[in-house]
């Protein structure tokens, strides 16, 4: 049982929690302030029932998912793989089909504005007057 730095820091909080409540209560019991002794094992006792309500829960999860690990039987790891690849796969299509049409459309814009080649599209007087000047 591997554990992460997020339950890592969920579990030193917990244990200072309890620990600054116990002392807290057995310091205030000392000094023979009971009020403040009393908030201190309220405390405490909040804490005990969060913890062992979260407890349960993390245990029926790890039931419902049939691993006393907590993770997902493999089978359902295999599906979920499978619906990612098909999924980035549908994305990459659509990014294809996206940059195929800018292509296209960037190639009709560039012939649009790109100057007529000589002898093309201007008037046939026009280019008789060019090559006769020229020579």
């Amino acid at each position: 049982m591997s554990m992460t730095r997020r339950s890592g820091f969920w579990r030193l909080a917990a244990g200072l929690y309890f620990a600054i409540n116990f002392f807290g209560a057995a310091y205030a019991i000392r000094m023979g302030e009971m009020p403040h002794a009393a908030a201190h094992i309220a405390l405490l006792l909040v804490g005990i029932a969060g913890w062992s309500r979260w407890a349960a829960t993390r245990d029926a999860r790890a039931a419902q998912l049939g691993s006393t690990s907590g993770q997902a039987p493999a089978g359902d790891l295999t599906d979920r793989f499978r619906n990612l690849e098909q999924s980035i796969d549908a994305v990459a299509i659509e990014v294809e089909r996206i940059s195929e049409g800018q292509r296209q459309m960037t190639n009709l814009l560039v012939d649009r504005d790109a100057p007529p080649a000589p002898g093309i599209g201007a008037p046939p007087s026009a280019n008789l007057d060019r090559d006769r000047s020229s020579s």
